[in-house]
């Protein structure tokens, strides 16, 4: 979220937590990794983290690298992200 100070815009938090600079990561990462397309649906959708977290029942670190493209679900999460989603993609395989 912009939020005008004297001096210009400031970069905050918006109310999820997702900084400026981490909604960029995600968005300049591959799209065809599903912890990428997860991502960006969980900002879009303003789903937190910690609620992701808990859905999966991973960790938060977890998520964020799912996020990130650094780290690919498993099979079976993929198939439960597939349905958080409301999604089908079976060209996705997990690493």
């Amino acid at each position: 979220m912009l939020c005008w100070r004297s001096g210009g815009l400031t970069m905050t938090n918006d109310s999820r937590g997702y900084s400026y600079n981490f909604v960029k990561e995600v968005q300049a990462a591959d799209p065809s990794n599903i912890g990428v397309r997860l991502g960006l649906y969980c900002i879009e959708k303003n789903i937190s983290v910690g609620d992701v977290s808990k859905q999966f029942e991973v960790s938060r670190h977890s998520v964020y690298n799912w996020f990130r493209g650094k780290f690919r679900p498993n099979t079976k999460q993929i198939d439960k992200i597939e349905a958080f989603m409301g999604v089908s993609q079976t060209d996705d395989t997990a690493v």
